[in-house]
C-alpha cells in the first residue's frame, strides 16, 4: 500500500481541495485500486463512468474512476473507492 495526499478535480474544476488515501497493490490484471478520504463536508453527486483527476501533493497526477462511496465513521470524512484505469458501468453515487 502506498499513502498519498492531494486534491480531486473534474476537468480543471477542483471538487475537493484536501484528500488523502491509499493505493492498493495491482490486482494481477493490470488494474490498480485504492480508496481516498474526502475531508470536506458534503460529497457532491459523483458518477462511476467518468474519469476524475487526482493531483497528488508530490506532483504526480492520475486519472481515476470512482467505484464506491461510504461514510468513514469520522464526522465530515467520506471514503471513496477508486480504480485506475478501468471500464465502469454508468452509475451515480
Amino acid at each position: 500500500m502506498h499513502r498519498f495526499h492531494g486534491k480531486l478535480l473534474i476537468g480543471e474544476r477542483v471538487l475537493f481541495r484536501r484528500v488523502s488515501g491509499v493505493y492498493e497493490e495491482d490486482d494481477g490484471r493490470g488494474v490498480r485500486s485504492g480508496h481516498l478520504e474526502v475531508h470536506e463536508g458534503s460529497t457532491p453527486m459523483l458518477m462511476t463512468n467518468r474519469p476524475y483527476h487526482l493531483a497528488l501533493d508530490d506532483g504526480r497526477n492520475e486519472e481515476i474512476y470512482i467505484t464506491g462511496l461510504r461514510q468513514s465513521g469520522t464526522a465530515g470524512v467520506t471514503m471513496l473507492a477508486f480504480r485506475v484505469p478501468g471500464a465502469h458501468k454508468a452509475r451515480t453515487l
